[in-house]
């Protein structure tokens, strides 16, 4: 029975890379392209010093908080509900309500922003220069990626991964021109990143509502939109409550190592972070990215036992990849951790390369469990991870706390081991009750 559904779920995979290949291709063409825009990101920055890059990593937990808890469950929910949308024959009113959605999103963080830089900086030049730059990077950056998350679920991979390598490119241009002309500080590097941003991503809105909103709204667009909002919030609901608990697993090491130690070492830690990051969350991102849709067209219809079928196998296919890409980089990290942290950024940053493969294990762990969550997510029942959530988030949040004023930096990776094995665990247990 156990080789037998082994096999049925390559032959799975090597249908859908067979039948989709050319857009599979677009797709890793733009995740690439991330990657490698990224690596020169860190590379660069990392120059400035361990301190200035503690405070970008710092930024980028801001970012994460917010895609936590507002863009991560509404892109969820707009996956969810699209195929819904699209068989009840309203796809262009739910595609306006998206692009509605993003632009009055990036107006309301940006004014919040504004507010909070000059609260903070009681309105110090510098230091609300440096605010104000961090607010349109992380504002302009999530409009930009609404987008891709967008022109995915609507399968434009090819114009998707043209976009994004088109602007990976030119931010890996820029950011290197910094470097050559001796005018890299982070201050510098936020106005470059956030305005490319903010550049592309007018471009990506003006394509979406070029290809998919044809004319003025459809009368009765009110009504039919306010459908989608309610079923959109009351989905959506379940997963700001898994936010906070998943932004408090994965980012509140970051403010605890600020707190207790300093920004050197969160800089230390920001390099090893995005190593992680790029060897784990991106690949899982990527499987999500491309089967997560595949998975919810395939429970669409709940009385269809054969594509419910098929569906679970891309579940366990996700997982499956997800478990082997964490065991491979665990080993590589192991036997070349000081190599690949100098070859990310610096030799100054390797001092603590050994906690490098610790820090890789909690994330493959957290990374398998949650794309189990995808069966009970497609199934319409988000409700029964909240718990999980919850008690996830909280349990990371104390091991981060106790581990690190316990250990220091070492207490990070002991506390990511801990988090990971546990979150995984809890939601193999929960999963359990999706079938009785």
């Amino acid at each position: 029975m156990r080789i037998s559904f082994f096999k049925e779920i390559g032959e799975q995979l090597y249908t859908k890379s067979k039948s989709s290949r050319g857009e599979f291709f677009w797709f890793l063409l733009g995740q690439f392209s991330i990657l490698v825009s990224n690596f020169i990101v860190v590379k660069m920055l990392s120059k400035a010093g361990q301190a200035e890059f503690g405070f970008y990593t710092i930024i980028i937990t801001v970012s994460a908080f917010i895609s936590f808890m507002y863009y991560g469950p509404a892109q969820q929910s707009f996956l969810k509900f699209y195929y819904t949308a699209e068989a009840e024959g309203e796809k262009n009113i739910f595609t306006r309500l998206m692009s509605r959605f993003i632009v009055k999103s990036t107006v309301m963080f940006f004014l919040i922003g504004l507010v909070a830089a000059l609260i903070l900086t009681r309105f110090s030049e510098t230091a609300f220069l440096l605010l104000l730059s961090s607010v349109l990077f992380i504002t302009a950056g999530k409009y930009t990626e609404f987008f891709n998350s967008a022109f995915n679920i609507l399968r434009h991979r090819k114009l998707n991964s043209i976009l994004q390598f088109t602007e990976r490119l030119l931010l890996a241009l820029l950011i290197i021109a910094l470097v050559l002309y001796r005018e890299m500080t982070l201050l510098n590097a936020l106005i470059i990143m956030a305005l490319l941003s903010l550049i592309f991503a007018l471009i990506k809105n003006y394509i979406f509502v070029k290809k998919n909103i044809p004319g003025p709204a459809e009368s009765g667009y009110k009504g039919l939109a306010a459908k989608h909002i309610k079923r959109i919030r009351l989905y959506a609901l379940p997963f700001v409550i898994w936010g906070l608990s998943g932004w408090l697993q994965l980012n509140s090491e970051k403010w605890i190592l600020a707190g207790v130690l300093s920004l050197k070492d969160v800089g230390i830690y920001g390099v090893m972070a995005v190593i992680v990051n790029m060897f784990v969350a991106v690949p899982a991102n990527i499987l999500n990215e491309f089967i997560g849709p595949v998975i919810f067209a395939n429970y669409s219809d709940p009385s269809d036992a054969e594509r419910l079928k098929k569906g679970k196998l891309y579940v366990m296919i996700t997982f499956f990849l997800i478990s082997a890409i964490a065991v491979a980089s665990v080993l590589v990290s192991w036997s070349a951790g000081a190599w690949i942290i100098t070859f990310f950024s610096s030799a100054g940053y390797a001092s603590s390369y050994f906690l490098l493969p610790y820090f890789i294990t909690g994330a493959g762990f957290f990374y398998a469990g949650q794309v189990l969550t995808t069966e009970g997510l497609a199934l319409n029942r988000p409700e029964i991870y909240i718990a999980p959530k919850i008690v996830g988030g909280a349990a990371g949040l104390a091991a981060n706390y106790f581990f690190i004023r316990a250990w220091g930096l070492p207490g990070a990776a002991y506390a990511a081991f801990f988090s990971g094995v546990f979150y995984m665990a809890y939601i193999i247990f929960t999963n359990r009750k999706l079938h009785k």
